[in-house]
Order: structure tokens, then C-alpha cells, then sequence
């Protein structure tokens, strides 16, 4: 794998999962009790990746260092690139930023990311395609009625591409759009050469972009020059997908063949290939490999439900021996993590749920995810719901599909549906 380098993208903001990254980063949202970002960085490190270059927000740059060196102790040597403070900046301006540091084709994965998908295979049929970009997807599995009406409650889920069309045969990703593009739309437009050379399109509304992208060097040279694209996933691919189709203008300034390495130009005028090529990896349920994103509220509770039996396999003992202690209670089901110095009192039931260090709990929790040091007193009944570090949940409090911001105290029971609560300096904020 030496011949790619690898961006790492843990510069969001989080603003599609409040109020849990309100006042932590959130590369360091816990996944299983184990920070998200440890996630990837040691599926890179597994993978013998020597390098990585991290990008971060300058205000967490200190926190997750301290974590990945201090804490996790990562042997990956981390190139750390804090991007300009006070600027909201896109995944493609975050790319441009470091492209300096980059001499190779590249990899880009945001921090969000949980897989344990063989990177050989991705990283194969990009050689095999010698591919402008490939792309690692995942085909959802179909969602029971419940899930469905749970997900809605949760809001819309972002990671879902809208239209995805493929080659059944090669592939080859030919069709790459979002819904919000075409709502005014009666009909889905494509165009006449695409048809000609692909007459088998499948087209799929179900597919997860996983946020795991292999880019031949040149594109880094094209985005470098375009600046208008300011997002990989909204505006880069959906370029680079149309591009395939299009007709070279040799005379319009920055046109994206002229940015095409030399062995994969080709005679505009001749009816062959074009040189940019476009391919996805599309995981399909029955290849039972994981592939996930925390990057939504629904997506952050559905991975922290599914992490708990691939835990051990993601992660070296070092970091999951606190997060995950044996607990001889008929009270903690086996589809749950309960994490070291946790303290269940008589009337504690807990499944399929993930509960932080230090917790005092006393109540029912289902469906959950309870970060550190959160006191749930007797009578509470927590279902799908997150609730942040040092919170306090007084008798009585009925929570489902609510999420409690860091050290927020609700000192009245009652029964809450659909809301965030947070300390009023986050509101202010």
C-alpha cells in the first residue's frame, strides 16, 4: 500500500450531531466507549501504512493528538494539519489545503468511518481500472417498519447517496447525483453517450457513500484550480462522474483533460474511453463486512448498537480493556458494552446499549448509547436516546429518542419524546 498516500479528514464540525459534538470534537466521540477516530487510524495502521496526513479543526488539534499519541499510542507517524481558524471550509477546500504534501495517488477517509472491509480489494480495482477515483459504498440492508419510523424520529439520515447508477458488469460508477438537484424535476436526465456505452444501468436509492475515496494524483491538480468545489461528495464526484461523458473543450481554460496524466490521455476526436474513469466497491449484506459512518444521529446510535460484536476484532486489547468489562448480571444483556467502574443498581436494566466509565445507573436503558460519568437514578427509562458525559437523569425521567448534552442535569421526572436538552451556554453559543 506504500504507493498511496492518506488523508485523513477529522476537521467537521458536527453540526448533524448535536448536541453530542457541541463541547467535544468530534473525532473523539465515543464508538463503543472508544473514541471514533481510533477507529480508522488503527484499520490504517493494520493495513502497514507508515503515514498519515490528519486534518483537524486548529481547536481540537490539541485533544486528539493527546489521544492518539498519549492515550492509544498509535505507531503511525500522524502529520498533523490544523485548517485556517474561523473559516468554514468544505472536504474538497480541506483537500486543497494539504495538497502540497501530496506526491502520489491518494486516499481520502473522514474519521467518521468504522470498516473492516480488506483495503486490497478496494485498492485493487482502482489499479485493475487505473481509476480517476474509486469509491467504497455499501448497499443497506432492507429496514424493518420499526427501524424506519425510529430513523425518521431522528432525523433524515445524510449518508444515503440519492441516485447511484453502475455498470453491472465493470462497475463503473456512471451516475452519481443528489435528489435536492433534480426536486424541481419530472424526469432523471442522462446523457445519450452514457447510454450508448453503458445500455445496462443499475440504479440505486439505497447505497451508503462510506466517505472512502482512492484519487489518481492529477485530480488533486484539477481541484487545486477549481476552486468553486468545495465538497468531495456534492460537487467533486458528481464533476468527475459527468466528466466521463463529456466532450473535451481543449480551448475553455482549466479543463479537466488537461489536468490527465499523459499515459491516460487519448484523441478527443476518436470514439474511444475517456480517460477519466469512475468505479465504486459496493458492499452488499451477505458479504457480512462492516462498513458504516457516525456522521448523523441516527447513523452515530445504529453503529454504538452494532459495535458491540465487532469490538474486539476493530480494536488492540490496549484500548478496549477499560471500555469493555465482563459484567455477571442478568441485568446487562449480552448485545451491550458496559465500560470499567460502572455501578448498576437493583432495579438496572440495560440492552443493547452502550454504557461510558463511571456511570451510576438504576434504571432501564435500551437502545442507548450513556457516555462517562452519567448518574441515571431509579425509575428512569432511557430508550433510543444518547445521553452525554456528566449528565445527571433524576428519578422518573422517561426518555425515548431524546439526546442529553454534556453535564446537563434534569432534576424533574416526566416523560420526553423528540428533544435535546443542553446546559444554556451551549444554547448561548
Amino acid at each position: 500500500m506504500q504507493e498511496f498516500q492518506v488523508v485523513v479528514l477529522a476537521g467537521g464540525r458536527g453540526s448533524r450531531l448535536y448536541p453530542l459534538a457541541n463541547e467535544t470534537p468530534k473525532a473523539l466521540l465515543p464508538i463503543g466507549n472508544v473514541p471514533m477516530i481510533a477507529y480508522i487510524m488503527n484499520y490504517l495502521e493494520q493495513a502497514k501504512f507508515d503515514d498519515v496526513i490528519l486534518v483537524v479543526q486548529p481547536s481540537d488539534a490539541k485533544a486528539i493528538m493527546r489521544y492518539l499519541l498519549e492515550v492509544a499510542n498509535f505507531n503511525i507517524k500522524i502529520d498533523l494539519v490544523s485548517l485556517p481558524e474561523g473559516v468554514d471550509i468544505g472536504t474538497a477546500d480541506a483537500l486543497r489545503h494539504v495538497k502540497d504534501k501530496i506526491h502520489s495517488d491518494f486516499i481520502v477517509v473522514s474519521s467518521d468511518l468504522v470498516t473492516d472491509l480488506d483495503i486490497h480489494l478496494l485498492a485493487d480495482r482502482h489499479r485493475i481500472n487505473n481509476a480517476s477515483v474509486t469509491c467504497l459504498m455499501s448497499k443497506a440492508a432492507p429496514k424493518t417498519e420499526a427501524e424506519l419510523q425510529a430513523e425518521k424520529k431522528l432525523g433524515q439520515d445524510p449518508g444515503l447517496c440519492d441516485f447511484v447508477g453502475l455498470d453491472p458488469k465493470t462497475s463503473q460508477l456512471v451516475l452519481f447525483a443528489n435528489q435536492a438537484d433534480y426536486s424541481d424535476a419530472e424526469y432523471l436526465p442522462m446523457r445519450r453517450r452514457m447510454l450508448r456505452e453503458h445500455p445496462a444501468i443499475d440504479i440505486h436509492t439505497d447505497i451508503l457513500d462510506a466517505h472512502f475515496y482512492i484519487f489518481a494524483k492529477w485530480v488533486l491538480a484539477f481541484l487545486a484550480e477549481n476552486k468553486r468545489i468545495s465538497s468531495i461528495r456534492s460537487e467533486l464526484i458528481p464533476l468527475l462522474v459527468r466528466k466521463q461523458f463529456a466532450q473535451p473543450d481543449p480551448k475553455k481554460p482549466g479543463d479537466i483533460y488537461s489536468f490527465v496524466t499523459p499515459q491516460e490521455s487519448y484523441n478527443m476526436f476518436a470514439r474511444e474511453a475517456s480517460p477519466v474513469r469512475c468505479c465504486a466497491l459496493v458492499t452488499q449484506p451477505a458479504d457480512n463486512v462492516l462498513v458504516a459512518r457516525a456522521n448523523s444521529i441516527a447513523r452515530y446510535s445504529e453503529i454504538n448498537r452494532t459495535i458491540p460484536k465487532y469490538l474486539a476484532a476493530l480494536l488492540p486489547p490496549n484500548l478496549t480493556a477499560d471500555a469493555s468489562v465482563k459484567i455477571s448480571s442478568a441485568s446487562v444483556g449480552q448485545d451491550s458494552i458496559v465500560g470499567e467502574g460502572v455501578t448498576l443498581g437493583d432495579k438496572c436494566t440495560i440492552k443493547k446499549s452502550v454504557i461510558g466509565r463511571n456511570c451510576s445507573i438504576d434504571g432501564k436503558v435500551v437502545n442507548s448509547v450513556v457516555m462517562d460519568n452519567v448518574k441515571i437514578e431509579a425509575d428512569c427509562v432511557i430508550t433510543n436516546s444518547i445521553v452525554c458525559k456528566s449528565a445527571t437523569l433524576s428519578k422518573g425521567v422517561v426518555l425515548t429518542n431524546c439526546q442529553v448534552g454534556k453535564a446537563f442535569a434534569m432534576q424533574h421526572e416526566g416523560t420526553y419524546k423528540n428533544e435535546n436538552f443542553v446546559v444554556s451556554s451551549e444554547v448561548d453559543e
